[in-house]
């Protein structure tokens, strides 16, 4: 909130969020139609030059709801983003985040994507949504930091896809 110019700040959807020693703890609070916990959380009012800032770092944990089957372990973050010149939040600005396989989610941890490779990240990014779709658990969310990758790599949005049918023996 104190890097928002916008005095909403952050908004939950299908979630209650609050401040905590420090973290912002995000809860979901009902299922959606499909029967998964589906929270989102959504930043507004930045003004960050695209070509400045083209990589954003999460550090995070998560718990698990009660009364969950918590078998899921290929787990992914959308990472939606909205810009001065496009403000609206849609699947064209959408950069997906892959959790650690090889760990408990209940540790901290952290995720980073390079975003400079997208073509819609361009001009000042106005704001983004955090939604950790489909996912039962309680967030608790330490920094997200936005900075400029000096070794810019960027990789296909179907990369993951194809991470999971080769880790699954699809493929």
């Amino acid at each position: 909130e104190r890097n928002s110019r916008n005095t909403n700040g952050i908004n939950f959807n299908r979630a209650n969020g609050k401040i905590e020693d420090g973290m912002l703890i995000v809860q979901p609070d009902a299922p959606n139609a499909s029967g998964s916990y589906d929270p989102q959380i959504k930043f507004e009012g930045l003004e960050l030059e695209a070509k400045n800032y083209n990589k954003v770092k999460f550090r995070m944990k998560r718990d698990v709801l009660p009364d969950i089957d918590d078998r899921k372990r290929n787990e992914v973050l959308e990472f939606y983003f909205q810009t001065s010149v496009a403000p609206n939040i849609d699947a064209e600005k959408c950069v997906y985040v892959k959790f650690p396989t090889n760990q408990d989610l209940a540790d901290w941890f952290e995720v980073e994507a390079d975003l400079g490779g997208h073509e819609k990240w361009t001009d000042v990014i106005t704001g983004f949504r955090f939604d950790p779709t489909n996912h039962n658990g309680i967030y608790y969310i330490d920094y997200i930091e936005f900075s400029k990758s000096e070794n810019l790599k960027t990789d296909k949005w179907y990369d993951m896809y194809i991470d999971y049918a080769v880790e699954n023996h699809l493929i």
